[in-house]
């Protein structure tokens, strides 16, 4: 697993939850390699800087927090530099610190290695008019843990 931007909250919990759920290796990328360097403690196998991407290509999901132009720059090199470029990577976009707009080739996401989804963090002005989108708290089933969940509603 490749968490994007695991430098910030969500990130850093990002890669607890990964190992938690039984990752087997997760990857930390980010900009602030101060920050990176203290997220082995918090159970990354691996940091690098979006430089060094690459590194990451093997990955078979990532988790996208960053978006932007950081994001655009980093898909094709992940996707071109796999050992199998028919393996399947599962690009979960998340959030958009870096930008709300990607400027991401098509190529990327016409070849058979790339799936792609979005998750929101909040409720968007349509999840009014659609309701199956409204996160549901009572979803939630803790796994066997410390963390437990806050509902909100």
């Amino acid at each position: 697993m490749l968490i994007l931007g695991a430098t910030g909250s969500a990130g850093r919990m990002a890669i607890q939850i990964a190992k938690l759920f039984g990752a087997a290796r997760v990857i930390a990328a980010g900009r602030d390699t101060a920050r990176l360097a203290t997220l082995a403690a918090l159970g990354a196998d691996e940091t690098i800087t979006f430089d060094k991407i690459d590194r990451a290509a093997d990955a078979d999901v990532v988790l996208d927090y960053v978006w932007g132009e950081a994001s655009a720059q980093a898909m094709l090199p992940l996707l071109t530099a796999r050992a199998d470029r028919g393996a399947p990577m599962t690009w979960i976009q998340i959030g958009s610190m870096a930008g709300e707009l990607a400027a991401i080739p098509s190529v990327a996401l016409r070849g058979p290695g790339c799936r792609s989804s979005a998750a929101a963090s909040a409720p968007s002005p349509r999840a009014t008019s659609w309701p199956s989108c409204r996160p549901s708290p009572r979803r939630w089933r803790p796994a066997a843990s410390t963390c437990r969940p806050t509902p909100y509603p």
